[in-house]
């Protein structure tokens, strides 16, 4: 940690929020505060937070006032007006998206990184940002593969950010961005050739060009990826981020099942919140996924 001392990084936590989610995202803020004060990291890098919310999505002023106190004091709220397309999908979000990064470095000079996380994620260590700052990454995610079935029959694997965290530094988003929004556009249809119409292919379960892989794709394409790591994920120790599944573990964690995630960085809940069947209701799954980030975060 000595070789830390004199790092100038800044990590810039961004979160699309909307306003359903408030408990969810009031967690997620809470328990990086937690896990900044407890790292080792702590003196050797700056952080701040984002909540940047769709453009005529209502706030409340008690959701305001909790969003502050998670994250003691050290926020700010925004509103963004690219089309989000339900759940950050679609060429205009993706788009927007990238716009809206390049956008906040230029108003946080400081920040030398953007973490997006989602607000059902929570943080319970830091070690990724040692990571990051120990080998100056531009890129670094939790990496996935998958195959997706299209008419003409399995299409290969391709790897792309899972899109519940990932970390993007000021120098790739501008090798991204810098041909503005029409040399976007262009970047995209040329990187969806590449994959075989992979990024543009509906699938059973979800939008044509969801961000995450799209972004992904994008700095592959400029060649920010190639200085980056995409970690594994699932159950293995290695892996930064945990993918809590109702379906195996259960609705929330146990008490000892909470402190065994503790060998992991990251804990998304999406599974539950968003993905649950038995609960038809959506209010009925965020108070799930809510019982099962504040049982962890109680832990911290």
């Amino acid at each position: 940690m000595q070789a830390l001392k004199n790092l100038t990084m800044h990590f810039l936590f961004l979160t699309f929020g909307c306003s359903r989610d408030e408990g969810l995202a009031t967690l997620s803020l809470e328990s990086v505060e937690r896990a900044m004060q407890n790292s080792p990291l702590s003196g050797s890098i700056s952080h701040s937070h984002i909540v940047a919310y769709d453009q005529g999505d209502l706030l409340s002023s008690r959701a305001i006032e909790r969003y502050k106190s998670a994250a003691s004091g050290n926020l700010k709220l925004d509103y963004t007006s690219f089309p989000r397309g339900g759940t950050l999908d679609g060429v205009d979000c993706v788009v927007g998206q990238v716009l809206y990064y390049q956008q906040l470095f230029k108003d946080n000079p400081k920040a030398t990184h953007i973490v997006k996380k989602d607000s059902d994620v929570l943080m319970r260590g830091t070690r990724f940002l040692l990571d990051i700052a120990e080998s100056a990454y531009d890129t670094y995610g939790a990496g996935i593969t998958k195959k997706i079935m299209r008419p003409e029959g399995w299409a290969p694997l391709y790897p792309f950010f899972a899109g519940m965290c990932y970390t993007v530094s000021r120098k790739a988003i501008e090798s991204i961005a810098k041909g503005g929004e029409e040399a976007i556009r262009d970047a995209l249809v040329s990187v969806d050739r590449d994959s075989g119409g992979y990024l543009s292919f509906q699938r059973d379960r979800g939008p044509r060009w969801p961000e995450d892989e799209c972004v992904y794709w994008l700095l592959r394409k400029s060649g920010a990826a190639k200085n980056g790591r995409l970690m594994p994920m699932g159950e293995d120790p290695a892996g930064y981020i945990y993918r809590w599944d109702y379906s195996n573990g259960g609705l929330y964690p146990t008490d000892e099942q909470a402190e065994g995630l503790r060998v992991f960085d990251l804990i998304d809940f999406g599974k539950t919140c968003a993905l649950a069947p038995d609960f038809p209701e959506r209010k009925d799954r965020l108070l799930v996924a809510q019982a099962g980030m504040r049982r962890c975060l109680d832990l911290m």
